[in-house]
């Protein structure tokens, strides 16, 4: 079937003003309320916009919108703090300087490893990058947004396929690259490895209960 169409924000006389990237309008049939043909696009601004308001203009027909047009960057960038004292000891600097989305980081207990999710037109991306050497590896492609963290010693990594709620699977694969291996089918969302990198804490459920599951093993126990 047809997509939803966003929250509706607004009247504009019959036909309903909303916000999906750009402004839109779609037409509503007074007699029964149904709607009535497709939408049509009432901006083309590079920029999100959101929160559509609209008031006439004085003259019959015509409306004037305001709204928001916000534009996001997201970047890694690192912050260097004491961790006795909590106190910031410098200034916080970008990681990567490309123009790309980076999400989800997680780095190696000695600081010398990081693990991202890149996205990119072609889709998502597991990357390991050596902070010292700046050099990088893609250890997993996917067409959806995948969720992953690396192990203490900088070794493994573990990652879900997709980061829905229903999703449940677990795999490791070597930071160096190679062959991932199924961990679990019925675990949850990853959240973090144990210090000791012998077990992953996941969420799973509503309401949400965090669980482990043993990398050796592959048992799991309720936290």
């Amino acid at each position: 079937g047809a997509s939803p169409l966003p929250q509706p924000a607004d009247w504009l006389g019959d036909y309903v003003l909303f916000a999906s990237g750009n402004l839109w309008r779609i037409r509503i049939s007074p007699a029964d309320r149904k709607v009535v043909g497709k939408p049509e696009q009432l901006t083309t601004g590079s920029g999100n916009e959101e929160m559509p308001r609209a008031i006439l203009s004085g003259e019959e027909g015509r409306w004037r919108i305001v709204f928001a047009s916000t534009r996001s960057s997201i970047d890694l960038w690192s912050l260097p703090i004491d961790l006795i004292t909590a106190r910031l000891l410098g200034e916080p600097g970008r990681l990567i300087r490309e123009a790309a989305p980076r999400t989800t980081p997680s780095f190696s207990a000695d600081g010398g490893l990081l693990v991202y999710v890149l996205r990119t037109l072609d889709g998502y991306s597991v990357r390991t990058r050596i902070l010292s050497a700046g050099t990088e590896r893609t250890l997993v492609q996917s067409p959806v947004d995948v969720r992953a963290r690396i192990s203490p010693d900088g070794s493994t990594v573990a990652y879900n396929p997709s980061v829905t709620e229903k999703e449940s699977v677990i795999h490791l694969i070597p930071s160096s690259g190679g062959e991932a291996r199924k961990l679990c089918d019925t675990c949850g969302l990853i959240y973090d490895w144990a210090p000791d990198g012998n077990k992953i804490v996941y969420r799973s459920g509503q309401p949400v209960r965090f669980s482990t599951v043993d990398v050796a093993s592959g048992r799991q126990e309720l936290i």
